[in-house]
């Protein structure tokens, strides 16, 4: 059985001079900030794909990620 790594993703600016928003990934203890947004696409399955992209390219199972949908908040504009 796969060990479950809880992931969120969270809306918000990127540095407070530059006025860009994008969305916080996190996947266990590692993260990133991220400048894309949904665009109409449907918003949990956008925000799961991040994730899931953002473990692979860490080293993790993209499997083995369990979304945290009750800390997470995506915004799709």
């Amino acid at each position: 059985m796969t060990t479950k790594i809880k992931a969120t993703i969270e809306h918000g600016l990127y540095g407070c001079d530059t006025g860009c928003c994008g969305h916080r990934i996190k996947v266990g203890d590692h993260a990133t900030f991220d400048f894309y947004h949904p665009y109409g696409e449907d918003s949990k399955v956008w925000a799961e794909r991040q994730a899931k992209k953002f473990a692979a390219e860490n080293g993790i199972d993209p499997e083995s990620i369990e979304m945290d949908w009750l800390n997470s908040v995506v915004c799709d504009d």
